[in-house]
């Protein structure tokens, strides 16, 4: 499973998953992953055409056309004038999908508000991939601290910052403020 993300990443797991399901609710971005699917002639990907977070709601995306992938909810994070009004759900309330085996994570500093909405979901256990956002070192070092401690609470102990192969804790979030973080939990290494 993804978040919001380019349109190459739903192909490179497709090559190899079972079923793939990508959320994309950028309009533009959606039209593009579809046709790329199609090009590839893969049927084993599902797009959802909503963002995931903590609650169902409307929001504001805000984005540069010249980089759709770095598509962002918080203004902070926002590059670019152009606006989009997208409908967000929450992972938790998604029907008709097998628990995932791995769910991947890069909305651009909204990570925790996913982490949030599934919280069902992660009690299945799922590996999981998250690439860090934030506004600057202090904001991306306070937002991986609240991821750490959110999936140290849900139970994920083996959590690995990618760049580094640092074993992080909520002690020492601060290493992984730039990256992604691949977790597993208790019993599973990294």
């Amino acid at each position: 499973m993804t978040g919001v993300q380019t349109c190459a990443l739903p192909i490179y797991f497709a090559r190899s998953a079972k079923l793939v399901v990508a959320w994309e609710p950028n309009a533009n971005n959606r039209a593009r992953l579809n046709q790329n699917l199609q090009v590839n002639s893969f049927s084993n990907v599902i797009v959802r055409p909503y963002g995931l977070s903590s609650k169902t709601m409307s929001a504001e995306m805000s984005f540069d056309p010249l980089t759709p992938g770095m598509a962002s909810l918080d203004s902070r994070l926002a590059i670019g004038g152009q606006h989009e009004t997208i409908e967000l759900r929450t992972l938790d309330d998604e029907q008709g999908l097998p628990a995932p085996d791995l769910v991947k994570i890069d909305v651009e500093g909204f990570e925790l508000e996913v982490l949030k909405g599934g919280v069902r979901t992660l009690s299945r256990h799922p590996d999981l991939f998250l690439e860090m956002h934030g506004s600057d070192p202090a904001d991306k070092q306070r937002r991986v601290a609240a991821i750490a401690e959110f999936l140290w609470a849900s139970g994920y102990r083996n959590i690995l910052h990618v760049e580094t192969g640092t074993k992080i804790t909520p002690q020492n979030s601060a290493v992984a403020a730039q990256g992604h973080l691949y977790a597993r939990t208790e019993g599973t290494a990294p």
